[in-house]
């Protein structure tokens, strides 16, 4: 892991969007690598995480929001066709593989703290 990049932050770089390549710090690289597999089995993978992660969204529906309000008004048919139509829409498909290759860096160094705890800086 990185200690810091050209403005002082800690952690992974930016996300570069839906585009997965190998992470340009080698450390970062080998976390991701340990927890979500090589480059070739993540991009081989894509298609059905940004699927399952888009399902998942809609599942999720108010929930992340706090207004569980959202999630009653929508029945399982209801979800059944959001599902259908946020996946037929290239434009929500892009989002979501997006946010998901974000989410899975973010996750993996998440995961990397907790299995390989540091001790807090001074």
């Amino acid at each position: 892991m990185s200690e810091t990049d050209d403005e002082g932050r800690r952690g992974f770089p930016e996300s570069n969007g839906p585009i997965l390549k190998k992470r340009d710090i080698e450390a970062e690289e080998r976390i991701l690598e340990a927890i979500l597999g090589n480059l070739d089995e993540r991009r081989a993978r894509r298609p059905h995480e940004v699927t399952a992660e888009i399902a998942a969204a809609i599942d999720r529906v108010g929930y992340d929001w706090g207004r569980t309000e959202y999630a009653a008004e929508l029945d399982k048919e209801a979800r059944a066709r959001l599902l259908l139509q946020a996946l037929a829409d290239p434009a929500a498909v892009d989002v979501a593989a997006g946010y998901l290759a974000h989410l899975q860096e973010h996750r993996a160094e998440f995961f990397d703290k907790v299995i390989n705890p540091r001790q807090p800086r001074s």
